[in-house]
This record gives C-alpha cells, structure tokens and sequence, in this order.
C-alpha cells in the first residue's frame, strides 16, 4: 500500500510540475521543433551531450541559438500572455464550480480537521475532486494568479493515501490506521511540492500531529517511506530536466559574517510582521467576500486574473512564475567572467557590482522590487482563499525574497560595501524562510526545507536566527496560530487546542467552569434487550446521533451510535428482540466508555478529549449519571466563552455544527 501511494503521488506531481511549465513558458514563447514541448525540454533535447552545465545557462543558449522562440512583436506577446492567463483560470474555475466545489482551497484545515477526529464532506477525498484538483492546479498557477501548490499538493497526496488504503482494506482499516496513511501522504505532497523529503516528514509532524494523531514510530515510517518513494520517482522521471530535485540550487562561495547578524534580525522582523498582517488582511478580504462576492465567484476570479496581469506583465518580477522569479532572487552575483554563474548578468547583480554608483539604475531597480513587493502583498491578499486550487507557502517565500534582496542592495548602496562583501542572493533566502514561518508559525521544518529547497547549507546558522526571530514576533504580538489554524477556525471548523485554555477556566463572573456548565442533561438511554418496535419509536421521537444503553442498575455498559440502530431497525420484525450489548460493529460501538465528576474542572475535560481521545465521556454524581460531554460540546462551548471575554468581534469565527458529522 504504502508503495503504490508512493509511486502515485511521486507520477503525479512529475506530470504536474511537466505541465505547469509548459503552460507558463507557451505564455512567453514556443519550441521551434515541437511546440508540445515546454523549454525545459525543448532544450535539453538540444543540449543533451553537455551534462554539468546549469540549466539556466542552456536555456540561454537555447534562445540565442532560435531553438526557443519569444514571441517577437511587444504586441503579440502582451496579447498571447493576457488571453491564455484568463483562459487558464476561466478553465479550471468552469470546472470546480461544475464537478468538484471541494477540489477549491489549499486543504490543510479541512485535513487537520480530519485528523482530529472529525468526518469532513466525503466528496473532498473522493476520487473526483483529486482528479479535479490535479487537472486544475497547474492551469492556476500558470494563470499567473498569485496562489501556490503546496497546500492542493497535501490534499489530493493526502486523498490518494485514503483512496489506496481504502481499495486495499474497505472493512477492516480502522480511524488510526488510516490516518498515518493520510499523514504519511501529507508528508509526501510536502516532499514533492517543495522537493525537500525531509522537511515534508517534519512539516506533518509538526503542523498536521496533534495530541489526537500523535507522533509514533510506525508514523513517521510510513512517512518516510513514502516520501523517499516520490522522490525516486521524481528523479526518474526527472522534470525540471537538470537531473536533480533541488528546486532552488545556490552555489553560495562565501560564508556569512558575525557582523550580519543585525541584518538576519531585521529580516526575522519582517517576517513576523508580514505574517501577522497577511493573515489578518487575508481573513478581511475573505470575510468581504463572503458578504459581496458569494454569489459572483466565478467572475471574480476572471477579474482578478485580468488585474494581476496588467499588473504584473512589466515588471519582470512578477511577470514570471514565482519559481522563476525566486531563481533570480537566490542566485550569487559572479564577479569574474569566467564562472559558470555568469550567465546571470541581471540588473541585480550589476547594481550590486558598479562600484561607480550609478543611482539612476540603483533606483530603478530599487523601485523595481519595491513595486513588486507592494504589489505581490496585494494580490496574495485578494487570490488566496479564492474558489481555486491555492496555497500561500511559494507567494509568501516570493514575497520575503523580494525584501531580502531589496533590503541586500539598500546595504550595499548605503555602506558602500565592495562587491563580494556580503552574498546578497542569501538575504533572499533568508527573507523567504522568515515570511514561510511567518505564515505556517513553524520552526524546525522550515529550516529544513529552505536547506532542501536551495542546498545553501552554509548559512544554518542564519537562517536559524531568521526564523527564531520571527517565532519570537508571532509568539508576543500574534494568536500563536498558523494560517492553517486560523483557516480553521475562520471556515468554522470544529478546532480544539492542543494547550488547555486556562483563560477560559473561569467565566466572565470569575467563577470556575465545572462539567456541570458544559454537559447535556437531556440524556435517552436504552435497555441491554429491547424490542424493535420499541427501539424504533425512540429514534423516532430523538435526534440524537447515539445513546447509552444502561443494565438493570442503571449503570452504562456502552454506546451505540444512531446509524447502526437505524441499521438494525431496518433489518429486522418489530417484534424480534436485540441485544445491545452483544453488537461487534466497533466502529458504532463504543464499550470503553469514560466517566468524569460534574464538580470536575474544564481544564481536566479538555486534557482528557486531547490526551485520551474519546468520542464523548459520561457526567455522574454520586455514582448516578446525570449527563454527558461530546468533543463538540466542549468546543462550542469553548468558542462561546471566548466570545464573552473578547468580545462580539470575535464572533467572526462562530462555531458550526453543520459543517461535520
């Protein structure tokens, strides 16, 4: 099993990555041989005896040899980008709004919900909304909408653990099971979309665990194994054409020095301060359209396409893919001729090296990023949570490599350094790990993955600093939630801290909060032997979605949940006689069952629902039960305790049932 989700989620980002450039580069020009081929291809058919050169440096070549062809007339350029850029998205939208409302949206809430313990929609890991989603997410990103692929990356890896395991074992697979798988293919979307293995077996442990799902052994195998698998795949089939998986390969010569630490420090600012008013501008703009666009999604995004490309098409950090773009951003300016890293004669790197000051191009490429970032922040606001396939990790690691590399000319130019003093390509990366974290609120695998993403394992170090930095800014002046928390609690999503709420222990009168003010009194409970008829009548009269069946000195003995009697109803006479206590169906049988005290505190209740996991747990009094506690109850009743000490402008994240099972 965990073989087969490894090859197919490793085939399946390959063909992804394959097709993403190729709608990208056909924006911008065409292979003369065969205009099937996207350039990556185009040219490595062309160049394919010359192995160790960098990839970029054929592609130049490439286009100065007429193998790859710009569109050569301003005109058809800008006309051939703009309608195939709507085209894209008017394509992919047509089809989620048609088939698949669920293949929309990053993922990662709805799985972490699902990990907790909570049954989401079916249609989202259905087999339709992955094929959707796979179909959809490169016409997105090629659309030039400023979203990325990591977060669809996770749903449909994390869809294709759940489908394999279910084809392969339908009955017998139980919750836990199946949630190291889902785990375990979350960890290999990660992998492949930011091609680090590693860093995608951290990430899942770090975002997706919880005290519900916790860290084990046997998980982090099929993690590991998983990713290990996908990423073999991804270097068979070998899209990128350059015979690694190094998305972002630096060649970085020169180590950092002490006297840069002050500079890591500002950029792990920036970081703390971008994620804080990117999730609060996010959730704004999606709480607006929820209240003014709901009814005109599909619009909205052909408008929103249109305004990112006028925006966009003349700056040429924003014209291109973000992949590309940060290739840019990363690179070390050469200084001699002769290096292989000439081939980035970009205006990055001659404002850097003039040692003459010609503020007239220092400005102008100054201005240049400036725009860029200003822009970018825009528009990652108003595309993400958009009614297509989108993730935020790439826009915002572009958002923080364009003020690194901004911030590294502005020290140049200001102290006058000599060319070489400082590797200005490494502000980039570090800026793009402080607003990763800035956004996800993680620490260690974020290291990780900029190290896998780029190879620069020269700057650990800073890179550390960078990130606790902009940890520490989260921690004092944010929720201490990721966007992915936030996400969940904004889409109303059933969502209970790992950390007990001790400042929910007491309620706005300053009195503590017992089992007693949370639990349901109204209580149906059955007999160990009932008649059909009899049962019938009871499900009939009550909603509820189980009950407690007590013997004959009213103790519990389990509980049965509301499927499995309609199940039974339906199945035999009203007068035959069932025997409750004898069901085997674990999955709607819950015999363990867990008793607490009424005078029990709330900070005990939520330890229990974390640490022990039940479905729901009995209130007694005096050995008599007087009443219950679901996982639900105790959320809800958290969010409303929450209201009443925030304030009602907390009520933007109102709990709601109808969303899960």
């Amino acid at each position: 099993t965990l073989l087969c989700i490894g090859v197919t989620i490793g085939a399946i980002a390959s063909i992804l990555q394959i097709l993403t450039e190729y709608f990208n580069n056909v924006k911008l020009g065409y292979c003369k041989s065969n205009w099937l081929l996207n350039k990556s291809y185009c040219c490595s058919q062309k160049y394919s005896d010359k192995n160790g050169i960098p990839k970029e440096f054929l592609e130049e070549q490439c286009v100065l040899d007429g193998h790859w062809n710009n569109y050569s007339h301003p005109m058809v350029g800008f006309a051939t980008y703009g309608i195939l850029s709507i085209a894209y998205s008017t394509i992919a939208s047509f089809l989620i709004f048609k088939f698949a409302p669920f293949a929309a949206g990053g993922g990662i809430p709805e799985i972490k919900m699902a990990l907790r313990g909570f049954q989401y929609n079916p249609d989202f890991f259905s087999l339709k909304t992955t094929i959707i989603k796979c179909i959809t997410l490169p016409l997105t990103i090629a659309s030039g909408i400023n979203v990325g692929k990591e977060g669809p990356s996770v749903h449909y890896a994390t869809s294709v653990g759940v489908l394999i395991s279910e084809l392969d074992s339908p009955v017998s697979q139980n919750f836990f099971q199946l949630s190291e798988n889902m785990l375990a293919g979350a960890a290999g979307g990660v992998a492949l979309a930011f091609a680090a293995p590693i860093g995608g077996v951290l990430f899942v442990f770090e975002e997706l665990c919880s005290n519900y799902i916790k860290f084990n052994i046997t998980a982090m195998w099929k993690c590991y194994f998983i990713t290990m698998v996908g990423i073999t795949i991804l270097k068979i089939i070998n899209p990128f054409r350059n015979g690694e998986v190094v998305q972002f390969e630096v060649r970085y010569n020169e180590n950092w020095r002490l006297g840069e630490i002050p500079v890591f420090i500002i950029i792990g600012i920036f970081g703390g301060v971008y994620g804080i008013l990117m999730k609060r501008m996010n959730i704004f703009w999606i709480n607006f359209r929820n209240l003014y666009f709901k009814d005109h999604l599909q619009l909205e995004i052909f408008f929103l396409t249109i305004i990112t490309f006028l925006l966009s098409y003349f700056n040429s950090f924003l014209k291109f893919d973000m992949a590309e773009s940060m290739k840019i951003l990363f690179h070390e300016c050469s200084l001699t001729d002769n290096n292989e890293n000439s081939i980035w004669d970009h205006d990055l790197c001659t404002v850097t090296n003039d040692t003459d000051h010609h503020w007239s191009l220092t400005f102008i490429t100054c201005a240049s990023l400036l725009y860029a970032l200003v822009i970018r922040f825009i528009l990652v606001v108003v595309s993400y949570g958009c009614k297509l396939p989108c993730g935020i990790f790439i826009p915002s690691m572009s958002i923080g490599a364009l003020f690194g590399r901004l911030l590294s000319i502005l020290i140049v130019k200001i102290f006058s350094l000599r060319p070489g003093t400082i590797i200005e390509g490494s502000y980039a990366v570090l800026g793009a790990a402080a607003a990763l974290t800035g956004m996800t609120h993680l620490t260690i695998s974020c290291v990780v993955i900029i190290f896998e993403l780029t190879g620069a394992f020269n700057h650990i170090v800073p890179t550390m600093v960078t990130i606790g930095i902009t940890r520490l800014i989260m921690d004092k002046f944010d929720n201490g939630k990721g966007i992915a928390e936030d996400m969940c609690l904004f889409n109303k999503f059933p969502f209970l801290e790992d950390e007990p709420p001790i400042r929910l222990s007491k309620d706005i009168r300053g009195e503590k909060i017992i089992a007693h003010d949370i639990m349901t009194f109204e209580i149906v409970c059955l007999k160990e032997t009932m008649l059909i008829n009899e049962l019938r009548i009871i499900l009939q009269n009550n909603k509820f979605s189980g009950f407690p069946v007590i013997n004959k000195d009213k103790e519990v003995v389990c509980y049965v949940y509301r499927q499995l009697l309609e199940h039974i109803v339906l199945q035999n006479l009203n007068e035959s006689i069932v025997d409750l206590t004898k069901l085997k169906h674990l999955d709607y049988v819950i015999k363990s069952v867990m008793f607490i005290n009424k005078d029990d505190n709330i900070l005990l209740i939520h330890d229990i629902f974390n640490n022990l996991s039940p479905k729901l747990v009995f209130v007694q009094d005096n050995f008599k039960l007087v009443g219950l506690i679901t996982k639900k109850d105790l959320i809800k009743f958290e969010h409303d305790q929450f209201i009443q000490l925030n304030g009602e402008i907390a009520n933007q994240f109102n709990f709601s049932e109808s969303l899960i099972k």
